[in-house]
């Protein structure tokens, strides 16, 4: 793990906080939109809501650009192999608590790339649920009626945002308990000694 500085470029450490804050910023004005918090501010709320969604979308992009990039191609530390797949109960066991030695094979573990995947393709629909909401018949015209296609769309927006609510929260542990020294590196750039 010497020159693990070069793993976690300034770059991606600033794409990694813009989704950070992006996401509570999109949780908070969420709830609050659906549940009428601050209702005098719903006009405020719905237009912040929005300016994430696009901020969040554009770094997805961005993020996407970066991992096909001749350089980096980092696309592959995130692809699923047979022998991450193989590796997943052995992960498993060791965050139930029922092994003690974590079952490293590669950059990410296996659980984390099904993870991250599903971050970003739950990324991608959640935006485009958010747009059907918005504008029904445009974007879920096959869906029939608009009024029922709102409240399914609301559905399905609700559901994703109890998704990410549950999985950050799960990141977070994982991050602070089994990888500090990384959070630290990730979010600040604070590098530890083992990590020079």
């Amino acid at each position: 793990m010497k020159d693990h500085r070069q793993d976690i470029p300034y770059h991606l450490r600033v794409m990694h906080w813009i989704h950070l804050v992006s996401i509570f910023a999109l949780v908070f004005t969420g709830i609050c939109i659906r549940h009428h918090i601050f209702d005098r501010y719903l006009v405020l709320q719905k237009r912040h809501h929005y300016y994430f969604m696009v901020i969040i979308l554009i770094n997805l992009a961005a993020r996407f650009i970066y991992a096909f990039r001749d350089e980096t191609m980092t696309y592959r530390d995130f692809a699923i192999g047979m022998e991450d797949i193989r590796n997943i109960p052995q992960v498993l066991r060791y965050y139930l608590f029922l092994q003690d030695d974590y079952p490293h094979i590669a950059k990410y573990a296996a659980m984390q790339k099904v993870a991250y995947n599903l971050f970003w393709i739950m990324t991608i629909v959640q935006g485009y649920v958010g747009f059907a909401i918005l504008r029904p018949g445009i974007l879920f015209g096959w869906g029939g009626n608009p009024d029922v296609t709102v409240i399914w769309a609301r559905s399905i927006h609700a559901a994703i945002m109890w998704f990410f609510i549950i999985m950050t929260t799960v990141h977070m542990y994982i991050a602070t308990i089994e990888g500090f020294s990384l959070l630290k590196l990730m979010l600040f750039g604070i590098e530890t000694e083992e990590q020079q």
